[in-house]
């Protein structure tokens, strides 16, 4: 039997009147507690261990309605645990670690901005002189001249972005993971009674670079789950 972990909490806050969606495979959803925290977790069949779009998004509106009433860690899909002692033995080995980011993320809500960005024009390559392998030596080097155009254009994007949203935002990060395509992705921690705020001066900075925008969240706190993107920058 497999256990399908969603998020972790301090005490539940939401309404008694409110009924928790249907988890992954349509599930009911449980509550466990251990060393001073929670966590919410489903009966996992093994037949849905690779998730599809419907598993994937019965997993996020289950995330979503805790976060709803109050600070949660949102745990990647894929933690899937034997039993239901693991799940307690889970938060007491990482009891340190959650504690310290129940703490960091309280109050907060996650909003992301996408901005699609000019694709810089390829250089145009030379024939070559020595046959195929000067051609692929050439291509290579022109492929890398691009990437790292393309990272320092997102970089200093980043930094305007980060300049004209001061003071809306405690946290940033940028997607490290994404590609070299036209669509740049900048992820953002925001107070909850700031989201309005910050999607205003979010705008405001599209028109002022000129730039095409799409604001998404607020969310939980999907990007800022590991020690290390708990930077500071932006916070007043």
């Amino acid at each position: 039997m497999s256990y399908l972990v969603y998020c972790v909490f301090d005490e539940p806050r939401w309404p008694a009147a409110s009924q928790t969606p249907p988890g992954v495979g349509g599930q009911r959803v449980s509550i466990i507690e251990g060393n001073r925290m929670n966590a919410a977790f489903s009966f996992l069949d093994h037949s849905s261990a690779a998730p599809g779009i419907p598993d994937i998004l019965a997993y996020q509106q289950v995330v979503e309605f805790f976060h709803h009433a109050q600070t949660v860690i949102p745990m990647r899909y894929g933690c899937i645990l034997n039993e239901t002692r693991e799940i307690v033995a889970l938060m007491a080995a990482r009891e340190e670690e959650f504690r310290g980011l129940l703490n960091e993320l309280d109050g907060l809500v996650e909003m992301g901005i996408r901005v699609l960005t000019d694709r810089p024009h390829d250089a145009p390559v030379p024939p070559p002189a020595a046959g195929a392998g000067a051609a692929y030596l050439m291509a290579r080097k022109g492929a890398y001249a691009m990437a790292e155009q393309i990272s320092c254009s997102r970089e200093k994007l980043g930094e305007q972005l980060s300049k004209y949203l001061d003071g809306t935002f405690v946290r940033s990060h940028a997607d490290s993971a994404q590609d070299a395509g036209p669509l740049a992705s900048f992820y953002f921690l925001v107070h909850r009674q700031s989201v309005e705020c910050f999607s205003r001066r979010s705008q405001l900075a599209g028109e002022l670079l000129q730039a095409r925008l799409l604001l998404t969240g607020p969310w939980p706190p999907y990007n800022f789950c590991q020690p290390q993107r708990m930077r500071t920058h932006g916070a007043r």
